[in-house]
């Protein structure tokens, strides 16, 4: 079994906390952007770390390893997005804070991780085990990847708004509400 642990002592002076309300939602605080993603980082992956894992194997085209997409979807996917290659070398032309905040968030997703290998029993999301492996080590070109298609996922399917508006202004006048 492959150890997918991860270094992330240098940054783990973060001091940040975690509160959930009433329905369990997490409200993270910080005195700084950076600790504040790192907190939203390891309160991501605590909450939604399959979730994540999906959308980061969807972004980077190996969705099929989880036998949820065929090998052309993977394909088409490799196709619309950057290769990590070029993910690098996207991420140094980001500005600060941003750059130091998606490095935090990245770390907090991988201290959660950690921990989750280390307690795979109370910490780890069922659909590893199910599935018959472990997650990966985070990365910030994982973040990259996942921000592209978001953008691509919503901003591929607008210019129709007003259209979509028109429609439905006519369904209420024919149907009323």
């Amino acid at each position: 079994k492959k150890d997918n642990r991860i270094n992330i002592t240098s940054k783990t002076e973060f001091e940040y906390q975690i509160i959930r309300d009433e329905y369990s939602v997490p409200h993270v605080f910080a005195d700084t952007k950076e600790e504040l993603a790192f907190g939203a980082g390891y309160a991501i992956a605590q909450d939604r770390l399959w979730q994540a894992d999906v959308f980061r194997r969807q972004a980077t085209g190996r969705l099929s390893e989880l036998a949820l997409a065929s090998i052309d979807y993977d394909y088409m996917m490799r196709l619309k997005g950057y290769t990590k290659v070029e993910n690098t070398e996207l991420f140094k032309e980001v500005a600060s804070p941003y750059k130091e905040m998606i490095i935090a968030y990245t770390e907090g997703i991988n201290l959660y991780i950690n921990e989750a290998l280390d307690d795979p029993i109370n910490k780890m999301p069922f659909e590893y085990s199910y599935n018959g492996f472990t997650p990966e080590p985070w990365t910030v070109e994982d973040c990259m990847a996942i921000s592209q298609m978001m953008v691509r996922r919503w901003g591929e399917g607008g210019g129709n708004e007003l259209t979509f508006a028109a429609g439905v202004i006519a369904l209420i006048q024919r149907n009323g509400i």
